[in-house]
């Protein structure tokens, strides 16, 4: 068995002269938390339309657990996948346990009514499913909306900005239904939103996609890493930046800031005590996924994918 959950290759998508994706890579292992992320216009909803199959793409390829997403059967295709694209739509007039129960009916889901309740109950509304959906507010609905996704215990979620219209309570509640529904059930993630701190806080791999192309994929910890600030507080802050081999502009005081990790701090050590420049103190500024994000899609970023 593959341990690729998802993934695209070249994948593209036009509406005339408009190009919303224009070779998207992307690679989603089995049980990652993955994080998808780019401005409103970067084709995220784009990306995840073409995976439910909404609309065909332009050129490339996707496949979700080894089932290509043009030309398998629908009911194949999405066995085990399940999906929360935009704003979830219900019928008005019927109770959200009649919405989940027709649903699950119409996707022959087994033990329907066991699997209904269970997910009203795991996202809250248990005590309102027998509340017509038009008295439901916003935050309600993307609830039933990911209650309506989480049927039949699919191996693969794809969610399209899953915490819209959610107070922040209800959001830290979906964060955490979705990190137990991976560390408990192996179930694959796969969600776009534009809240980076809760990216941060769930997922454990991400893609920021910027103008219809990929412009960073790796693990979560890296591009952090990567974007640390490393504040080296010496002696003589002139003769350790010429010691370094550093531009002027990364002395700030008695402070030297350089970008780096472990590895760079060890180094620039090294270089300072051999060259008798006494290191005082060695500080890391950590950045978060918002400064990362906005440094990849502003201009001149130079981004490495791994």
């Amino acid at each position: 068995m593959s341990d690729v959950a998802l993934e695209a290759r070249g994948l593209k998508k036009s509406f005339g002269p408009v190009e919303a994706l224009r070779g998207v890579d992307l690679t989603v292992r089995r049980g990652d938390l993955y994080g998808f992320l780019g401005q409103n216009g970067a084709g995220k909803t784009t990306a995840i339309k073409v995976l439910a199959r909404l609309i065909r793409p332009t050129g490339g390829a996707a496949a979700i657990l080894g089932r290509d997403v043009v030309s398998s059967d629908p009911a194949c295709l999405f066995a085990g996948v399940g999906f929360l694209v935009e704003s979830p739509a219900f019928f008005p007039y019927l109770t959200g346990r009649g919405n989940l129960a027709l649903h699950a009916r119409l996707a022959g889901l087994a033990e329907r009514r066991g699997a209904v309740q269970r997910a009203l109950e795991l996202l809250g509304l248990g005590r309102f499913a027998d509340r017509r959906v038009a008295e439901y507010s916003l935050g309600m609905k993307q609830r039933l909306g990911l209650a309506q996704a989480l049927l039949g215990a699919p191996e693969v979620l794809v969610l399209d900005e899953p915490t819209n219209g959610l107070d922040p309570g209800g959001i830290a509640q979906v964060r955490e239904i979705l990190r137990a529904e991976s560390e408990r059930h192996g179930r694959t993630v796969f969600l776009s939103s534009h809240i980076l701190s809760e990216v941060e806080a769930l997922c454990n791999r991400v893609a920021v996609i910027d103008q219809g192309v990929i412009v960073a994929e790796g693990e979560v910890s890296r591009l952090l890493r990567e974007g640390e600030t490393l504040c080296i507080r010496t002696s003589d802050a002139a003769r350790a930046r010429a010691a370094a081999g550093l531009p002027e502009s990364a002395v700030e005081g008695d402070v030297l800031r350089v970008h780096g990790g472990d590895e760079e701090a060890a180094r620039l050590v090294r270089l300072l005590v051999e060259a008798g420049v006494a290191v005082y103190e060695v500080t890391r500024a950590r950045r978060s996924l918002e400064d990362v994000y906005h440094d990849l899609t502003g201009a001149g970023a130079a981004w490495r994918r791994s």
